[in-house]
């Protein structure tokens, strides 16, 4: 599943079942790894002007054992969905097991926010020169099942299902709580810089901006 220039496409590669699975997942790698050298390669327009084509694009291959199209197609077209956060990003599922992950982060995600399972970290950011903490950017990572899920898996879940919103607002208001829990272990009061990321959809809503 592709989506190239605003449009989407589905390619269907035949699979010759006298060829070993594993020369089709190759076959596969090999066009992904061609499509995205193409359009990585600039457009030149009539006044010598460089232009970039960004693509995303959901794989799934036959090993995974799906024999249902509409199927396929769907999930394909989620990956896909879910790959627009990242310009000419590819999210494949190769195996079983990806399939099911996948499918458990997305029926998960919904609950995540009201379990506390997306809980923020700080990184701090340091001034060698004058050898002191300038600035927290606070990040958010998912608890799921005993691993640590990060941004670039559940961030276009979060967006998928409409939650980019509750997510931006957890993160500032878990900012106030962060500050006073440094406050009471540090008393000298020195003001603290935090920065958080927030999503796109979230930028449009006067209502969540804070001072």
């Amino acid at each position: 599943m592709y989506r190239y220039g605003g449009d989407e496409f589905i390619a269907l590669l035949y699979c010759d079942t006298t060829v070993a699975q594993s020369a089709h997942n190759q076959r596969i790698d090999q066009v992904i790894k061609e499509t995205r050298l193409e359009i990585a390669t600039a457009i030149v327009d009539s006044k010598g002007r460089e232009h970039f084509v960004g693509m995303s694009m959901g794989v799934v291959y036959n090993s995974v054992g799906i024999n249902e199209w509409e199927t396929v197609i769907k999930l394909a077209d989620e990956l896909m969905y879910d790959s627009k956060s990242f310009t000419g990003y590819v999210i494949a599922c190769r195996t079983k097991d990806e399939v099911e992950s996948r499918i458990n982060l997305s029926d998960s995600i919904v609950t995540a926010l009201t379990d506390d399972a997306i809980q923020p970290y700080l990184m701090s950011v340091y001034n060698a020169t004058s050898k002191e903490t300038v600035l927290y950017e606070v990040l958010g990572r998912w608890h799921n099942k005993g691993r640590k899920v990060m941004p670039h898996e559940f961030l276009p879940l979060i967006k998928r299902v409409g939650l980019s919103s509750k997510l931006d607002k957890f993160m500032l208001g878990s900012v106030d709580s962060l500050y006073n829990a440094m406050a009471r272990l540090d008393e000298d009061n020195r003001t603290r810089h935090f920065s958080v990321n927030l999503m796109e959809d979230t930028l449009y809503m006067p209502s969540i901006m804070v001072c």
